[in-house]
């Protein structure tokens, strides 16, 4: 119901965040970072004996981890257990609660928060890249909070009309439902973010440079989780800082794109084109393209979305 007593107002949108689903297309989680099966490539880094990766544990600070695989019988083909067996040691050096694993089913790496507390795992950097955590993108937050606007419209199956007609010309006919399928968005960020552009495009920053370059025939892009976060307010006057609790919007299962941009006297906005779908899991059970959720405000600043 929305009389006006208990009517709510959606206002603005403060924040969204963006992340790569793991390499098997499941959702990232503290106890579910899920990368490649292997064997995997590192004989073009300068030294296998320091392979970088960076670990982000709830809003604590990111951790330098390196890797040594001096142990893997080829450079060129290093298995995951030779892998899980490097984290495991690189893990204890850095001092970072996480556990690798082999996933007896698939044979892929997996990493775990120790702490079942832990809300939020990241891990992220160049070794990521090979390893196929989060296909190849890790798995990081990329948050903003200077997004104009997100604008979504539904994607459905058409009804359609099945005629016959009889000798009289009378019309005897069915008219199918039609269904969801999905969403597209157009989304506006005020700032230029070449990070989340080079996330959705299938790009990596030079790490060196940080410079960008556009897409080839041949690029793949990732499947991405989308999250944004709106306020809510009560029916009639409210002073900013008034709000009754947030919104979120949760989009597990995304790609997206670059779009149109213009230079000009003017601020140059950036622009993206996003496509959300329903989506089937591999138990055959089929999920929802998007998912609301109310959050009061102590349970929104409990995200604590800048820091995590």
């Amino acid at each position: 119901m929305a009389l006006k007593n208990n009517a709510r107002y959606a206002f603005g949108l403060h924040y969204m965040r963006f992340m790569a689903l793991n390499d098997d297309l499941t959702k990232p989680a503290p106890d579910n970072i899920i990368g490649g099966a292997g064997p995997f490539d590192f004989s073009g880094y300068t030294a296998i004996t320091t392979i970088p990766l960076k670990v982000k544990i709830g809003a604590a600070d990111e951790v330098a981890v390196t890797m040594d695989l001096t142990a893997a019988v080829d450079d060129a083909a290093v298995t995951v257990d030779e892998v899980v067996t490097a984290l495991t040691a690189a893990f204890t050096a850095a001092g970072v609660d996480l556990t690798a694993s082999k996933v007896a089913e698939t044979g892929r790496i997996k990493i775990v928060a120790d702490d079942p507390l832990v809300l939020d795992l990241q891990v992220y950097g160049d070794g990521a890249k090979t390893l196929m955590i989060g296909q190849g993108f890790g798995v990081q937050y990329l948050v903003s909070d200077t997004m104009q606007s997100f604008s979504q419209s539904p994607v459905r199956k058409d009804g359609e009309r099945i005629t016959t007609t009889d000798a009289w010309g009378f019309d005897t006919e069915v008219i199918t439902d039609g269904y969801y399928k999905g969403f597209t968005a157009n989304l506006v960020d005020t700032a230029e973010d070449w990070a989340i552009l080079a996330l959705l495009e299938g790009l990596h920053l030079d790490p060196t440079t940080g410079a960008l370059s556009s897409p080839t025939f041949e690029t793949v892009r990732p499947y991405v989780a989308i999250e944004a976060f709106y306020a809510k307010y009560r029916k009639g006057q409210s002073y900013e800082g008034e709000m009754v609790g947030y919104r979120k919007i949760d989009a597990p299962m995304c790609k997206g794109m670059g779009g149109e941009k213009t230079h000009e006297r003017g601020w140059s906005n950036e622009t993206y084109t996003i496509e959300g779908k329903t989506w089937v899991d591999e138990d055959g059970v089929e999920h929802s393209a998007w998912t609301k959720t109310e959050l009061t405000v102590p349970q929104f600043k409990a995200l604590d979305i800048e820091h995590v």
